[in-house]
């Protein structure tokens, strides 16, 4: 944007060096989740949306919801 001052828009991010990534728990779910959520990762993988890396100290749980026609979606991945 010319004519606004570089520092009234500048942003930066601080980002502490310390803390350690923590692995989750894996969740128990549902048999139909457990299909719904293999369904889905399948298709994003097809598309080359997604794909296969190891994070041995970093992983999060996908959370599936249930929208209000009735369909789950695939609603975090990190």
């Amino acid at each position: 944007m010319s004519g606004v001052d570089p520092l009234v828009i500048y942003y930066r991010f601080f980002i502490l060096l310390e803390p350690k990534p923590v692995k989750q728990k894996p969740k128990k779910m549902n048999t139909e989740c457990f299909q719904v959520l293999n369904e889905e990762v399948d298709q994003l993988l097809k598309v080359g949306f997604i794909w296969e890396t190891l994070y041995p100290d970093w992983l999060a749980n996908p959370i599936l919801v249930k929208k209000k026609s009735e369909k789950w979606s695939l609603h975090q991945f990190y």
